[in-house]
């Protein structure tokens, strides 16, 4: 299937989770409760205002009870039904949504989800045989004998919607965000505000009547229903079964690789067309899903850059080596070189920090670029003159 040829009027959906402005943010999150994608839309009377989502909820400390949906909703970017589902996928990317309001002018149709675009990956050819094990960020983690109480704060400081939980390094569940909220953020009790302090504004408030469930084990919290794979497998084998909610989890006999998430597989889709960075790696290393997120741009803004000063086809290779010194401590040595039909240049820099040592070397390799073209450019220049001066 050419994927790239969809559009959006193919996968649009009628249906979907919304709320009126004027209802608590409490309302709003009960609607995105077991939803997929975990976003609901907010209308005021038939206008779209905007997607309350996790992130938002999990940045704010507002009061569930009390906050408006209207004043909770961000704007997320429009479609058109005759827009590309490649083109939707680097939106969603550069939004961070995972639902679009669809409009025909100023009529809203519906929306597009993740969901419906990453079902449409598993028939494409040239995505088969991708293994996943190239697609995995190290996801954050907790053990499972951690409190309830300390986990939502990391949720919170770390704006993640789920969290893989650990039995030393075999994975026992997860944890997700709106199954927190469902059980912590909307439950009624005498004192309304007794379980929401992970969430909302405030402390915890003391009620000798209610039981300190948040200083509980989150292992009395878990899901043990949620996709996995090997770390051998393929992309289309695993999409298959692909939940935008949980992800998929990647494992080598029963140890925790990895986590293939919708914003990856978005990625993936986008680069089918948007992407022709022509880049190679080697022994790249297994990051948490923050840290892989600022390499990629780090490398991604640094080809641009060097597609810019060369001017012609190349490719960018980057071999990484990890030597661990002084303990625990592991050194980073990186090379890159760009390879093209006229040029070859290189850099190599090592440092304690992985992204530091990432930044220094594509810093190298830009000044030792700049340094030989300019070279080029006066011989160029100088050769250029002789000339001139013999044919006078």
């Amino acid at each position: 299937m050419d994927i790239a040829s969809m559009n959006v009027r193919s996968l649009l959906k009628k249906s979907f989770p919304q709320v009126d402005a004027d209802v608590s943010l409490a309302d709003a999150i009960a609607k995105m409760v077991g939803v997929f994608e975990q976003e609901v839309l907010v209308f005021d009377n038939g206008k779209y205002l905007g997607n309350i989502s996790p992130w938002f909820i999990l940045k704010s400390r507002a009061d569930v009870s009390k906050a408006k949906a209207r004043n909770s909703a961000v704007v997320c970017p429009k479609v058109s039904l005759d827009d590309s589902v490649v083109s939707v996928a680097q939106r969603m990317l550069d939004s961070n949504a995972k639902v679009l309001p669809v409009f025909s002018g100023s009529f809203f149709e519906g929306t597009v989800g993740a969901s419906e675009i990453i079902k449409q990956m598993a028939s494409v050819e040239e995505l088969s045989n991708i293994k996943v094990s190239s697609l995995i960020a190290y996801p954050l983690t907790v053990q499972e004998n951690e409190s309830v109480d300390k986990v939502i704060k990391v949720m919170r400081s770390k704006n993640v919607e789920r969290l893989v939980v650990l039995n030393k390094d075999k994975v026992s569940g997860m944890l997700f965000f709106d199954d927190l909220a469902k059980k912590f953020l909307l439950k009624k009790t005498s004192d309304s505000k007794a379980y929401v302090s992970g969430f909302g504004k405030g402390t915890l408030r003391k009620n000798p009547n209610i039981p300190n469930v948040l200083k509980s084990p989150i292992s009395n919290e878990l899901s043990a229903v949620f996709p996995t794979a090997d770390v051998s497998d393929s992309l289309k084998k695993v999409l298959v079964n692909f939940n935008p909610r949980t992800g998929i989890v990647v494992t080598s006999n029963g140890v925790l690789k990895g986590l293939l998430t919708t914003h990856t597989l978005l990625k993936v889709l986008a680069s089918v067309k948007v992407s022709t960075r022509n880049i190679q790696f080697s022994n790249f290393p297994v990051l948490d899903e923050i840290d892989k997120a600022k390499a990629d741009k780090t490398i991604e803004t640094a080809y641009d850059r060097i597609a810019k000063l060369v001017g012609q086809e190349f490719t960018l290779h980057i071999h990484f080596k990890q030597h661990q010194k002084q303990g625990s401590r592991i050194n980073h040595s990186i090379h890159a070189k760009v390879l093209s039909a006229k040029h070859n240049f290189q850099a190599d820099k090592a440092a304690w920090n992985f992204l530091t040592a990432l930044q220094e070397t594509l810093s190298a390799l830009d000044q030792e670029m700049k340094k030989k073209l300019r070279s080029v450019s006066s011989k160029q220049k100088a050769s250029g003159f002789q000339k001139s001066r013999r044919k006078k």
